[in-house]
């Protein structure tokens, strides 16, 4: 079977590493460590879209697969949230 996220047939292991809700979890928990430690060499990271966002975490080796936008946005407004 082919893996749903890729098309690694299954290499990056992630079809068969638990639940989908706990692998959306431990997705979701590096995107926004991976944001903050990007926010904390970058300040303009705030103000990217969040679009390019996911791909400059990846360009930049902060993440080996591409992040949920929806999940790089809330990364963003908890960090603005903090800021406060």
């Amino acid at each position: 079977m082919s893996c749903p996220y890729c098309w690694c047939e299954d290499i990056c292991r992630r079809e068969g590493s638990g639940s989908p809700a706990s692998s959306f979890a431990q997705d979701q928990a590096e995107t926004y460590s991976a944001v903050m430690d990007a926010y904390s060499e970058n300040r303009y990271v705030l103000e990217m879209d969040p679009y390019l966002l996911a791909e400059y975490l990846l360009d930049h080796g902060y993440l080996l697969t591409a992040p949920l936008v929806d999940t790089v946005i809330g990364a963003q407004d908890l960090i603005r949230q903090v800021e406060r």
